[in-house]
């Protein structure tokens, strides 16, 4: 009896979690969140040729992450961060990304610019 007490309790919380670990990672897919390791690339990446837009994302930075699930294992580098940003915004970073990509022809730098893109996150196709 004890056993059978046991494992509800367990499959109960299995499923809190599961639900739990699903939603946080359908907010994370959101076309307007991004990780705090992205975001700090970016501003590494842009902040010489577009200090204005560098020192806005900065600021993201100290908005508070998605809340993880509980026992959740990643660190605080792989949070998930929701900006108050939309399409344009988001293309607006990715043309800025492009144009350091055009001068340095850095792989790291194109990949971000496909991170970014606007048009492609905000398509009803986007995976995240």
């Amino acid at each position: 009896m004890a056993v059978q007490v046991i494992q509800s309790l367990y499959e109960i919380r299995k499923a809190h979690m599961t639900q739990s670990s699903n939603g946080y990672k359908r907010h994370c897919a959101e076309p307007n969140v991004v990780t705090r390791v992205a975001l700090k690339a970016t501003i590494n990446h842009i902040q010489t040729s577009r200090p204005d837009l560098g020192a806005r994302l900065e600021a993201f930075l100290a908005l508070p992450p998605i809340p993880k699930p509980e026992r959740h294992a990643a660190s605080d580098e792989n949070d998930y961060i929701e900006l108050p940003l939309g399409e344009a915004e988001f293309s607006e970073i990715a043309r800025a990304l492009g144009d350091v990509f055009l001068i340095t022809k850095d792989s790291r730098v194109a990949a971000l610019v496909h991170y970014w893109h606007g048009e492609l996150r905000f398509s009803r196709d986007f995976q995240g």
